[in-house]
């Protein structure tokens, strides 16, 4: 298989699921660059598929422990299928009350062990396999679809698994994520921007992950957002949208730098509220480090703000991530 068709997201509010198959029933996952793992909820037939069960105490090589029992069976995902997919089959929503997460963080770039066993769980380093060597993973996301309530429609939000959304000139490229990290942790320069002025641009370890809703700051560029944008950010609540015109954060990739509005970052609609008509703020301050399993990082990049670019790319083979700009105007 050279390319795969798109897979077309559901959802809206930073929370995207995809639908894709495991033991040949239809799942509706959501696709984590944040995490090396595959999960699925339990569904008919999944106890006659083979198994390896995991107890409290058994942990990873890297060191993660959790209890859990893995399945083995075929994945298909955007009409690729992976045969012997290892999987963890739970009894209850995995995510953001998902069905399923799939894992495409670095990790996968080798195959983990469990207590020393080889373990065959890593999703996309066997997709890779069957995308002879085309080993990226591209996302575009829809402005209007990215400020709707969760529950609406499918697409035209979506993913390529093997292929560009763009060609490649279009992106600005992270640089490589040195050997040995498993998570797509990047360098980027970033600095906000508003009444307040524009503070320094400064480097920031940033996870660019799938799997989060939010963009994520720490302490120091949480000081940053309030200098530039004049007021606090205060977790759990939200500024009026209004509030936030001529804010922004501008990010520095490659020779490029990209204007990110604050607006965008506080939805239309919050998906948890039955009338839609409260705003919901998709930006959280963290201490001073945004910490993930082992490793650290000062900033997260999730769907709010990557909705702010035309096309995001993984790059599996370059260890690097990619962003092409959206010609079109912020949200009002």
């Amino acid at each position: 298989v050279d390319t795969s068709p798109p897979l077309l997201l559901t959802g809206g509010a930073g929370v995207y699921t995809a639908s894709v198959s495991f033991n040949s029933l239809p799942r509706d996952a959501l696709l984590d660059t944040g995490s090396p793992m595959t999960w699925f909820s339990l569904a008919p037939g999944d106890a006659a598929l083979p198994t390896h069960g995991m107890t409290d105490g058994d942990t990873y090589d890297d060191g993660q422990s959790f209890a859990g029992l893995f399945r083995y069976g075929t994945l298909g995902v955007a009409g690729l299928e992976v045969p012997d997919c290892g999987a963890c089959i739970v009894s209850h929503a995995v995510k953001y009350a998902t069905r399923a997460v799939l894992g495409l963080s670095l990790r996968r770039g080798r195959p983990f062990k469990i207590r020393g066993v080889p373990h065959p769980g890593d999703v996309g380093y066997r997709l890779a396999d069957l995308l002879r060597g085309r080993d990226v993973l591209s996302l575009s996301l829809d402005r209007e679809q990215a400020h709707s309530p969760s529950e609406q429609g499918v697409g035209p939000s979506s993913v390529l698994f093997g292929k560009l959304h763009l060609p490649s000139e279009r992106y600005e490229w992270t640089r490589p994520i040195p050997k040995g990290e498993h998570d797509w942790v990047v360098e980027l320069q970033l600095s906000a921007f508003g009444p307040g002025g524009e503070s320094s641009p400064r480097p920031y370890k940033t996870l660019v992950d799938t799997g989060c809703s939010h963009f994520k700051a720490n302490a120091r560029l949480g000081a940053a957002l309030r200098d530039a944008w004049g007021f606090q950010l205060a977790n759990g609540e939200c500024p009026e949208r209004s509030s936030l015109r001529g804010c922004g954060v501008r990010v520095r990739v490659g020779g490029a730098e990209f204007d990110v509005a604050a607006q965008d970052l506080v939805l239309k609609v919050d998906p948890d509220v039955e009338d839609g008509g409260r705003q919901c703020n998709r930006i959280t301050v963290c201490g001073d480090a945004v910490t993930k399993g082992k490793g650290e990082h000062e900033a997260v990049f999730g769907m709010a703000i990557l909705a702010a670019w035309e096309s995001v790319a993984w790059d599996f083979a370059e260890r690097r991530v990619g962003f092409a700009a959206r010609h079109a105007k912020c949200a009002n």
